[in-house]
């Protein structure tokens, strides 16, 4: 199991896991910064990074992995509407 350079909270990790168990991270134009996370249900694409967390599986993109490095994955239950989420990204 490869484990990811970013930190993903236990709440994060139990939704994972509720949605079957892999989750992809890509980006998409749009935001403050210009890029939004893109949160999806999906396989690998080539490219891709595949990580491993206690029970859980983040396909993360070739865009996406730089920018996460150091970051902290989270979900939000209580936000409007629930969701997955990046929060302390150093980048």
């Amino acid at each position: 199991m490869r484990f990811p350079p970013f930190t993903v909270t236990r709440p994060a990790i139990d939704q994972i896991e509720v949605v079957g168990g892999c989750v992809r991270v890509d980006l998409e134009p749009g935001g403050c910064s210009g890029r939004a996370y893109a949160w999806a249900l999906a396989d690998a694409r080539p490219g891709d990074e595949v990580y491993g967390c206690e029970g859980a599986w983040l396909v993360v993109s070739a865009d996406a992995r730089p920018v996460l490095d150091g970051a902290v994955v989270d979900y939000g239950a209580a936000l409007k509407p629930p969701r997955f989420r990046v929060v302390r990204n150093p980048n």
